[in-house]
């Protein structure tokens, strides 16, 4: 029997209960959909029943810092439960961690399986995700798959609302533009800069490729001239992690190419999506920018989307952030 932890919040304990019905229907798949950088908390009751039973669980998800967070929640709950991160072979403890790029190399089966699209930037398309879990549900007893969209038509369903922050789901403004903008701004995007920055604000500005990332960092760095704004550039190839110092006298823009870059431990708390009609950026990629600047602190977060065209991969953007506060304000949160 599942004992639910009633201190944690009740759309957690409400989405755990669920879980466990679904367990106990005896159904082999559970897809959750929900929105980017939703906590796996709602997964410590599930696992720590599999872990108290003596069975084994698989842990799939791309790098980040939220295996540590699962950790948390269950070594409040079981005490004597193993774990270990997996790149090849059988695993032999309780809960077994591995990323996706490992996961040709796991051998053996497994009583649980979660593969887990959502708590860290996603770094696979749809096509990519659905061959991994049709690789491992021969390997699985059971599988919860964590993912943005249903990835498969069979077993149960369950909708998750944002639970990581109490603030809606950001939803991105558009500006629709016909300025090259490796080479100009239109002046409602100059009127916002000079927002950030006269506020002081501390915003990321993506753009698609390397090329572009040069041209708009020139652009910025010295046709723009903007005083008390520390402008940075950060390369996709170099795999820089963004340090952004709480400079009190001046805001801070950090220019990338690199769009699954983490915002974690940072202070910004606004985004600018440069090109966002281009191909280089997937509907998934715009959705985990908008996650990103969701879950920070702040409370009045902006997202720009600026582009030539209004394509309809944009337009599904701010359509499903539309319903992802909608189901908050549904539910009352």
């Amino acid at each position: 029997m599942v004992i639910f932890n009633k201190n944690i919040s009740e759309e957690i304990v409400d989405i755990s209960r669920r879980i466990y019905s679904w367990y106990k229907s005896g159904i082999k798949t559970l897809s959750i959909s929900t929105c980017p950088f939703n906590t796996n908390t709602i997964f410590v009751d599930i696992v720590s029943y599999f872990v108290s039973e003596r069975k084994k669980v698989l842990y799939i998800s791309d790098e980040g810092y939220q295996e540590k967070k699962l950790l948390d929640g269950l070594s409040n709950k079981y005490k004597h439960m193993t774990y270990c991160k997996l790149e090849s072979g059988l695993g032999e403890c309780d809960i077994n961690f591995v990323k996706y790029k490992h996961i040709n190399n796991i051998e053996g089966d497994y009583d649980l399986v979660i593969l887990d699209d959502i708590s860290n930037f996603s770094t696979i398309d749809n096509r990519k995700l659905r061959d991994i879990y049709n690789f491992i549900i021969s390997k699985s007893e059971r599988i919860i798959v964590y993912s943005l969209e249903e990835v498969t038509m069979l077993g149960d369903k369950i909708e998750c609302t944002p639970i990581v922050t109490k603030k809606p789901f950001i939803e991105p403004r558009v500006i629709n533009t016909r300025i090259d903008l490796n080479k100009d701004i239109p002046y409602i995007l100059y009127d916002y800069i000079k927002w950030f920055k006269d506020n002081k604000r501390n915003l990321v500005i993506y753009v698609p490729n390397s090329e572009a990332l040069e041209n708009v960092y020139e652009y910025y760095s010295n046709k723009l001239k903007l005083n008390k704004v520390q402008i940075k550039k950060v390369y996709k190839d170099k795999n820089n992690k963004i340090n952004v110092l709480k400079v009190k006298d001046k805001a801070t823009f950090i220019i990338t190419d690199f769009k699954e870059i983490s915002l974690e431990g940072t202070n910004i708390g606004d985004a600018i999506v440069l090109f966002a009609d281009s191909d280089e950026y997937s509907y998934k990629q715009l959705m985990y920018i908008c996650g990103q600047i969701s879950k920070t602190l702040s409370k009045t977060s902006e997202i720009l989307f600026v582009a030539n065209e209004v394509t309809n991969t944009i337009d599904k953007v701010r359509d499903v952030s539309r319903d992802f506060n909608k189901m908050l304000w549904e539910k009352g949160l």
